[in-house]
């Protein structure tokens, strides 16, 4: 009995410190976080206008993203502060902690670990792997386009699981909620969502040999929102203005797709997957599977879905998609191979020995060893405690603030003449998406002059 709680002792606090390893940095790199590029676009975008004016205006000349625009067109920036958006990204890291923590109880059956502790455990394997932490973490404009929707869909997941058996109108209103928000923020997730609801439809009738009402119901709702993305104006027109400045077949999409999915595998998910079953194995994790679902059909559907993914927004971009969607293609392939992994060691029946300690050895030589050997891969931990200790977040925060002041002042004596800008040195890769551009034209510089109040804003060469 000692040896046993010696034993989940060892673990808590493996754990414990691991958190303060990986989580806590984020936490701490929040109280450094100041509005960048779209930041200021938004703040000032149709000046004048009342809040919903500006709602419409968005949907109809740029984009679908109802959600997402009002969100932030409600930030400290619009009333005039450049301060408070570290409690954006706290709430945002918090967020996607909990969908963690409510998707593992309402999937996992037995496991010799609290459902807090494993939620930790995974968010620590997320931030490990993850593409772009500024993009992901405290880059608002992407927060609310990519990283909270994606926190949301958890809390979905988790609430259609748990009214599959035991339904109320608390699921009902909840999960309606939770499909209009990510309806409004992401269009991608949505395609996912309506998938998701379809086999729920299909699961249900097979077990139950009727329909289950409130499925068809978020169903047709998901179907509707999806109608608003599909034919909404704004979509149109942004669709236009990239078609108009890039040009590429559908073959060079299709074999790029291709290539972005094994490139996807090569840096993300094999790493990932492997380290699932190790934690997985360790912590003896079970899940009671539908018995349609399978090892095959489960990674066909995620691979196809990925595909699909992939495909369509480098259809649409004309471009290979940034960083700040590849967070969402990992976000994607995180949860799926989760489950795969878990399903694939029931399959096999494989239980934890040394065998499963090379995995883990094998998992980190990627993060580490890699990163030293080709740009394609990052070491998260390394950018992290490299902003942190080397003083990047606390010298970026004192020349926001010093420009802040310095752009204020320059706006009382309404001056003319282009107000010069020095860029920000020795910039924190976590924290700083973008910054002032030498064309004064860039969309950037205009956004924060009009912010401001100054004519022109220029990059002043060092």
């Amino acid at each position: 009995m000692n040896k046993i709680l010696q034993c989940l002792i060892n673990k808590k606090s493996s754990i414990v410190l691991l958190i303060i390893l990986v989580i806590g940095p984020l936490f701490y790199l929040s109280f450094f976080v100041y509005p960048s590029a779209d930041d200021f676009s938004y703040a000032v975008m149709h000046k004048g206008m009342s809040f919903f004016e500006k709602q419409k205006e968005v949907y109809f000349t740029w984009s679908s993203r109802y959600f997402a625009t009002a969100a932030l067109s409600l930030t400290a920036l619009n009333f005039g502060s450049i301060h408070y958006y570290g409690f954006l990204s706290v709430a945002s890291l918090l967020l996607f902690y909990f969908g963690l923590v409510y998707l593992l109880k309402r999937t996992i059956v037995a496991q010799c670990i609290n459902n807090w502790f494993l939620g930790a455990l995974l968010f620590c394997a997320y931030v490990l792997f993850l593409p772009a932490i500024c993009e992901n973490f405290y880059w608002f404009p992407s927060v609310m386009t990519y990283f909270v929707p994606s926190a949301l869909v958890l809390f979905l997941i988790a609430n259609t699981l748990e009214s599959y058996n035991y339904n109320t109108l608390k699921h009902n209103i909840t999960a309606t909620l939770l499909i209009f928000i990510i309806g409004g923020s992401n269009e991608l997730l949505i395609g996912g969502i309506f998938l998701w609801l379809c086999t729920l439809v299909c699961f249900y009738y097979y077990d139950h040999r009727k329909i289950n009402h409130n499925y068809v119901w978020l169903l047709f709702i998901t179907t509707l929102l999806l109608g608003v993305i599909f034919f909404a104006p704004g979509n149109g027109v942004r669709s236009n203005v990239i078609n108009s400045t890039r040009s590429i077949s559908s073959f060079e999409v299709l074999k790029l797709s291709f290539y972005r999915l094994f490139i996807h595998y090569i840096k993300y998910a094999i790493w990932v997957f492997l380290l699932f079953v190790f934690v997985n194995t360790y912590f003896k994790i079970k899940v009671n599977f539908h018995k349609k679902i399978t090892v095959f059909k489960l990674f066909l559907v995620a691979n196809v879905f990925l595909f699909i993914c992939i495909f369509i927004t480098i259809y649409n971009l004309k471009v290979i998609h940034p960083f700040r969607v590849e967070n969402l293609f990992y976000f994607i392939s995180f949860t799926f191979l989760y489950f795969l992994s878990i399903l694939i060691i029931s399959k096999l029946e494989l239980i934890f020995n040394r065998k499963m300690i090379i995995l883990l050895i094998v998992s980190l030589t990627a993060l580490f060893i890699f990163p030293s050997i080709t740009s394609e891969f990052k070491n998260n931990l390394q950018i992290v405690y490299t902003d942190i200790f080397k003083g990047k977040a606390k010298g970026y925060r004192k020349q926001f603030l010093d420009r802040d002041a310095y752009l204020k002042k320059y706006a009382l004596s309404k001056s003319k003449l282009p107000c010069k800008v020095f860029k920000i040195k020795n910039r924190p890769e976590t924290l700083l998406f973008n910054d002032i551009q030498k064309d004064p034209n860039h969309f950037i510089n205009k956004s924060i002059a009009l912010y401001y109040g100054i004519d022109v804003i220029v990059l002043e060469e060092d």
